[in-house]
């Protein structure tokens, strides 16, 4: 398996968890445990379920993680090419 440090979509993930953390330290403080917990749970998962698989499973496995770590985004196949 490749280093996930090296995958495109680690490292967006990652940048998209900073931009989240930086936006939500804009909320008022009433929303620190409302919709700035959510978003930033969700942000960091990105990025998040890929190392936790990178390495300890199969191919299949590994671009089964990297689905579920796109989200929403519905990618269909894997591509492990950075």
């Amino acid at each position: 398996m490749k280093n996930f440090k090296e995958l495109k979509i680690w490292n967006k993930g990652f940048d998209i968890a900073v931009k989240t953390f930086k936006l939500v330290n804009t909320f008022p403080k009433e929303e620190k445990f409302g919709v700035s917990t959510q978003m930033t749970k969700s942000a960091v998962s990105i990025s998040s379920n890929i190392p936790d698989v990178s390495g300890r499973f199969s191919e299949k496995d590994y671009c089964r993680f990297i689905e579920i770590s796109l989200g929403s985004m519905k990618k269909k196949k894997c591509s492990l090419a950075s």
